[in-house]
């Protein structure tokens, strides 16, 4: 009715016809248990674009704030490896919020909810590889973050231990931390990198030197001068 909206504008991609797409967008104050009014519209990707001339109407009943711990729904999180050794991580929850994980070395001491949150293995040390996702709805709410091999820091043949926590977007932590285990078993056909700001020189005689390296997987240097 020409008055400011109460949400701000939410926009979309949708990369693909027939497709389920998910976003979050700001929703800030409004009232628990309350109808609001939401209208959505769409335009396509020619040049101009084609934008639909009525608006859809879908009425939202906002709910009331949860006191009570999230949850994992069903056999969730899972872990999905790739033949390359890449994998995904994939979790639905009892209600939006978001999932934290971590993955040690097979057999480690197990982490407190607050070394996931913050990458962190039981020893202060940081975790072999860590990350979080959002989950934006419930249901359908399978929701996925894709690690590939570079990052993962996997050795080829090694079981890991994979633990998650996952809070609301109440600001509701679950207690517990949800173990995970995976043996990674792959066909390894991409190169090392080297990690940001190496190689080094250490050290440099006329007749010697000593050149510091660290990468995304064991391998071997080779250098010529």
């Amino acid at each position: 009715g020409g008055g400011e909206p109460l949400a701000k504008l939410l926009q979309v991609d949708v990369p693909k016809a027939n497709v389920d797409a998910f976003a979050g967008f700001d929703w800030q104050g409004h009232a628990a248990e309350t109808a609001y009014d939401v209208y959505v519209v769409a335009e396509d990707r020619a040049n101009p674009p084609n934008a639909q001339t009525t608006a859809s109407l879908v009425t939202v009943t906002t709910g009331a704030p949860s006191a009570s711990l999230p949850a994992f729904k069903g056999s969730n999180p899972k872990i999905d490896i790739n033949g390359d050794g890449s994998y995904a991580i994939t979790a639905e929850l009892d209600r939006p919020g978001k999932v934290w994980w971590i993955h040690v070395p097979d057999g480690d001491v197990v982490p407190t909810v607050d070394d996931v949150v913050n990458g962190m293995t039981a020893h202060g040390a940081f975790a072999v590889a860590s990350g979080s996702f959002d989950v934006l709805t419930r249901d359908p709410g399978t929701f996925a973050q894709d690690v590939d091999l570079a990052s993962a820091g996997i050795d080829n043949g090694v079981s890991y231990d994979f633990y998650m926590v996952c809070g609301d977007v109440d600001g509701n932590m679950n207690s517990e931390v949800a173990l995970k285990s995976a043996s990674f078993a792959f066909t390894d056909t991409l190169p090392p990198l080297i990690d940001v700001g190496w190689p080094k020189l250490m050290c440099a005689r006329p007749d010697s030197m000593v050149v510091g390296v660290s990468l995304s997987e064991p391998g071997t240097v080779y250098a010529a001068a």
